[in-house]
């Protein structure tokens, strides 16, 4: 029997009650532990591969099946996009907010000139592989279209 004093009270634990929470907490002490362990609460973040010039332009062409001349001029609209993306890391050092709509800008410029390669059954395809789940947009041609 154990007699604890709490506050102006004494409780009265028994032997067995008291083995049975030293045993819990030590218990519940090594699996927090293991678990913190392996799980970490702030994991490093993964690093994040840049798909290649080359790797982009095989997965636009698995999706739209581009003719030769088509992934001629795509792979020339996704090299001027590297080298400006480059140019914007390399450039003074800018605002976060201004080189993200400067990143932004140039996506959106990227994705107007390739649509303007496209035929019109491929942009269908381009602009719905682009779009979130559940929103839809009818895409747009380009000025005297294809």
């Amino acid at each position: 029997m154990l007699l604890i004093q709490y506050g102006g009270f004494m409780i009265r634990w028994s032997t067995s009650l008291c083995k049975a929470t030293l045993i819990a907490c030590i218990v519940g002490s090594a699996a927090q532990a293991q678990t913190a362990g392996s799980h970490p609460a702030n994991p490093a973040p993964l690093p994040h591969r840049v798909q290649s010039v080359d790797d982009q332009l095989r997965r636009l062409d698995a999706q739209l099946h581009l003719s030769s001349e088509q992934q001629a001029r795509v792979r020339a609209i996704l090299d001027r996009r590297q080298a400006q993306l480059l140019q914007l890391r390399t450039a003074q050092p800018v605002v976060a907010v201004e080189r993200f709509a400067q990143v932004q800008a140039i996506d959106r410029a990227t994705v107007e000139q390739i649509g303007a390669v496209l035929t019109d059954e491929q942009r269908k395809v381009f602009v719905a592989q682009r779009q979130p789940p559940g929103e839809t947009r009818v895409p747009e041609a380009p000025p005297g279209g294809r």
